[in-house]
């Protein structure tokens, strides 16, 4: 795709997502049909912080290049909203994944395990290959495209570092934090958080003691 696209250019078929800072939709491309994410922000209803948090969003996307980190194609301003155009994983997420394996009381299949946790630990790989963590990998930020393959998405609270420093604050969903996270201790909070993507049910009880 040709970087700096207008909304015009593209179709909006389906609101697919709603998060604090916008909304997400399932659009096509006119001039290719193809299909694409477009995550639509209103920055002007934005405050400083978030805005920063936006911006920086996108340019940790730009900066990423894996088959299991949803891709990044384009990003534009038009009539005050941000557009941001992906990659689209059009199987859910593995949270979803995950829930239509219980209504259905299926148990995962081991290979189908293993092929998510490596796929998870290369894309994982890749970001911090490139001084980055995510802080908040959990299944509702993994995505699953064409034969359930792994998508690592949402890196709106990443953290870009440089070679002297590790992320020294605790950002994240409280439920996937690890425990060590949880008494302050800091430092590769991805590969903590990985932990319990696909198991975070011990963590449930020792997090609601903590809270209380």
């Amino acid at each position: 795709m040709e970087q700096r696209s207008r909304i015009s250019d593209f179709e909006i078929l389906q609101k697919i997502g709603k998060g604090s800072y916008g909304q997400v939709f399932r659009v096509k491309r006119k001039i290719d049909q193809n299909f694409y994410c477009l995550k639509q922000i209103d920055i002007q209803q934005l405050n400083l912080k978030e805005q920063q948090d936006t911006i920086q969003e996108v340019t940790l996307l730009a900066k990423l290049n894996s088959p299991y980190i949803i891709r990044y194609y384009d990003s534009f301003i038009d009539n005050g909203m941000l557009n941001i155009i992906m990659e689209l994983a059009d199987q859910g997420n593995l949270a979803e994944y995950i829930q239509k394996q219980k209504i259905t009381k299926k148990p995962i299949p081991e290979d189908i395990v293993w092929k998510f946790l490596i796929e998870i630990s290369i894309g994982l790989y890749h970001i911090h290959s490139n001084k980055v963590i995510h802080r908040d990998v959990k299944t509702l930020n993994i995505f699953l495209a064409k034969n359930n393959t792994v998508k690592i998405g949402d890196l709106g609270v990443a953290k870009l570092l440089d070679t002297h420093s590790f992320a020294q604050t605790t950002v994240g969903t409280p439920y996937y934090l690890s425990p060590e996270l949880i008494h302050q201790i800091f430092g590769h909070q991805d590969v903590q958080y990985m932990n319990f993507v696909l198991i975070p049910n011990p963590l449930k009880h020792l997090i609601k003691e903590l809270l209380q």
